[in-house]
């Protein structure tokens, strides 16, 4: 979700757009993420969070790469800002499930705490990085694709992470419906 800010500075630096672009860019994936996120936890309460959450990072995974590469290859205000959009639901509808998954995933005593400290962390390593990374990979690489590269490996450590942590909607722990491994 780092990159997904570093949108703004994407498009001028290296896409060679307005500035104004990237900032349509950035409010039109944010107001699609408030939909995502909610329509994300709506849905893992009806079919669980195991599935919710590794089913839209794979297809986060999967559309990481067509979406990048159909931005760079046209340049166009259209693709930057629909490519946006696709990659922030795809980002988000897992995020409104992975965040109750997570807090159910630790046991009450701690939850708060846990929580605070799991994402604080989470932002310290990254939040703090990806950027840096990204614009380093595009200025090593020459290639304004290289941030898919680093979005797909950190798609694929979650994926991996995602498909390891228990099921933990009630719709599944109370057996109406199947639990994932």
């Amino acid at each position: 979700s780092y990159f997904l800010v570093y949108r703004v500075t994407y498009a001028p630096n290296t896409l060679h757009m307005q500035a104004g672009i990237g900032f349509t860019a950035e409010t039109a994936g944010d107001m699609l993420a408030v939909l995502a996120v909610l329509f994300g936890g709506w849905l893992s309460d009806r079919i669980g969070r195991w599935r919710v959450n590794v089913g839209w990072n794979l297809f986060l995974l999967i559309v990481i790469y067509p979406v990048f590469y159909w931005i760079t290859a046209s340049r166009s205000e259209f693709a930057l800002i629909a490519g946006v959009m696709v990659l922030s639901w795809a980002v988000n509808v897992f995020s409104g499930s992975f965040y109750a998954a997570l807090s159910e995933s630790l046991p009450m005593s701690i939850r708060s705490a846990g929580f605070g400290t799991i994402y604080s962390f989470s932002i310290a390593a990254f939040g703090g990085t990806t950027q840096l990374v990204i614009t380093w990979l595009i200025h090593v690489t020459g290639n304004p694709i290289a941030p898919a590269w680093y979005l797909m490996g950190a798609a694929t450590i979650a994926l991996i992470a995602l498909m390891l942590l228990p099921e933990s909607a009630p719709v599944c722990l109370d057996g109406s419906a199947a639990p994932q491994p």
